[in-house]
């Protein structure tokens, strides 16, 4: 699946996730198997509750973080790409 920057993504509603304390927490009821996000992936899935591009995915996280781009490019790309096959995000 090619992925572009302007490619938007967006939670999939029918994902069951909790938010303590900053940290989300996401159920696959499919295998019984609980993800926790980190600081960076919990920011990042707080912010697709609206559909976003992944180039304003990746501007959030920059100025968020403030690390090397390079580094928020790889992490948002990762991040995407493992939702989208665990069907947790979808394509908007």
């Amino acid at each position: 699946m090619k992925l572009k920057p302007t490619t938007k993504i967006k939670r999939n509603k029918e994902t069951m996730f909790k938010e303590i304390e900053e940290v989300v927490y996401i159920l696959d009821p499919r295998n019984a198997t609980i993800y926790t996000l980190n600081k960076t992936a919990s920011f990042i899935w707080k912010n697709l509750e609206k559909p976003l591009s992944i180039e304003k995915i990746i501007s959030l996280v920059y100025d968020r973080f403030e690390v090397k781009i390079e580094k928020v490019r790889k992490d948002v790309m990762r991040f995407v790409s493992k939702y989208l096959k665990e069907e947790f995000v979808q394509k908007a």
